[in-house]
C-alpha cells in the first residue's frame, strides 16, 4: 500500500474548490498521509476562523488515523546540513526562505516514512533532490 503525502501547494487548491484531499488520489491501495510541516503550512495561511476551523477537521482526521507524518530530531538536524550544501551551490540567499527549510523537512519526513510526495512545487523540490533522495511526483 503506497503512503502519499500532499504538499501544500496540493492542498491549497483542493481547499480553495471544496474538493476533499483524497479526490486528487485515484489509485485503489494508496493511503493519504499528512505532514505536520504541511498543516503548519496551511494554518499559516488560514486567513478566517471559518478556515482555520476546516482545518482542525482535516488535521482531527488524520490524527485519530494514525497518519501524521512529524519530521524526527535526525530529520532536522539532515535539513541544516542540505540547507547548507545548497546554500553553497546556489547561494545562502536562497536558504533564508522560510519556504525552502519546510520543504526540505517535508522531503526528509516522507523519506522517513517511506511516502511519496505530491507537490505542484516542482522546481523547489527537483533542486532538494539533487541533495536528497526521497520520492517526489508533480501534478
Amino acid at each position: 500500500m503506497a503512503k502519499i503525502v500532499l504538499d501544500t501547494s496540493v492542498y491549497i487548491p483542493l481547499l480553495r474548490q471544496g474538493r476533499q484531499p483524497g479526490s486528487i488520489i485515484q489509485t485503489r491501495g494508496s493511503t493519504l498521509y499528512l505532514s505536520v510541516v504541511v498543516a503548519q503550512e496551511l494554518y499559516a495561511g488560514a486567513g478566517d476562523m471559518r478556515t482555520q476551523k476546516a482545518l482542525d477537521r482535516l488535521f482531527h482526521v488524520f490524527k485519530k488515523n494514525a497518519r501524521l507524518i512529524v519530521p524526527r530530531e535526525e530529520e532536522w538536524i539532515e535539513c541544516g546540513v542540505v540547507l547548507a550544501k545548497i546554500g553553497k551551490k546556489y547561494g545562502f540567499e536562497s536558504v533564508k526562505k522560510g519556504r525552502l527549510v519546510n520543504d526540505v523537512l517535508i522531503a526528509l519526513s516522507c523519506r522517513q516514512a517511506g511516502a511519496v510526495l505530491l507537490t505542484a512545487n516542482h522546481k523547489d523540490f527537483q533542486i532538494i533532490h539533487s541533495f536528497l533522495k526521497f520520492q517526489f511526483m508533480g501534478v
